[in-house]
């Protein structure tokens, strides 16, 4: 377990907890909308998806070929894959308390692992 390896993951899951949070707060406390927020709101959301279900099939991919270190085969893939299957949010829905619920339960498997990794137990 090499710390590159490690740091590359913290990254990756930093990107992700910074996505999530975006949409979070877009969406989070606000009564209403407007239209062009609601728009932002879903193209967030819609690149965060893809980004996921990208991440999760090259992951994926690289496993099957046994190219995973162990931080991504033990820690990114698990949180990723989680994070992707705990969105039940669509794209075309709308935007408001609703999303930001979802988003934060599923952004629970990034966070939950970034800490473990920013904070390793001795």
């Amino acid at each position: 377990m090499s710390d590159p390896d490690r740091q590359a993951a913290i990254e990756t899951l930093q990107k992700y907890n910074q996505q999530f949070s975006a949409i979070i707060v877009l969406t989070g406390d606000k009564p209403s909308l407007s239209k062009a927020e609601k728009e932002q709101a879903r193209e967030m959301l819609r690149q965060l998806k893809d980004d996921l279900k990208r991440d999760c099939r090259e992951l994926e991919i690289r496993d099957r070929k046994g190219e995973l270190n162990h931080i991504e085969r033990t820690c990114l893939e698990p949180a990723l894959r989680k994070a992707e299957a705990n969105i039940a949010t669509r794209v075309n829905s709308t935007p408001g308390r609703l999303w930001s619920t979802d988003l934060y339960g599923a952004r629970i498997d990034i966070t939950w692992m970034l800490h473990q990794l920013e904070h390793p137990k001795k």
